[in-house]
């Protein structure tokens, strides 16, 4: 009996520790190691958001800074529209963009996580860099 759980008890370490190292401290791959699949503006992103066409998919977009918010772990750079909703990008504390500011032309490359729901849908792309 105490073989048996001695034997379970090490099948379960094993894994557990497989799937640590597997998963959790598996290298991430970042946004500039991959393909751009979709170059757009913001605006155009904005306002013909479809999840089949947009959602997972690595996308530069171009457009005119409304605003840059900074916290402690992320910076969040919103882009212009000329609509209701906007274009939401996040970059990591490891990544940080360089100085910005608003009413600068910027071109990034991001991954797309989706639109939000609400009154003022975002477009929210994470994983940015910029480009120029």
């Amino acid at each position: 009996m105490i073989k048996k759980l001695l034997l379970a008890a090490l099948i379960l370490g094993v894994g557990g520790a497989a799937v640590y190292f597997f998963y959790v401290k598996k290298p991430r791959v970042t946004t500039d190691a991959k393909k751009t699949e979709i170059t757009t503006t913001a605006a155009e992103l904005a306002d013909k958001y479809d999840d089949a066409k947009y959602l997972g998919k690595i996308i530069e977009v171009s457009g005119k800074i409304a605003s840059v918010e900074k916290t402690n772990d992320a910076t969040l750079v919103v882009l212009e529209t000329g609509a209701a909703s906007a274009v939401a990008c996040s970059f990591s504390q490891n990544t940080p963009p360089p100085s910005v500011s608003a009413g600068q032309e910027v071109v990034l490359k991001c991954q797309c996580n989706g639109k939000s729901t609400g009154d003022f849908p975002d477009v929210n792309l994470s994983s940015c860099m910029f480009i120029k």
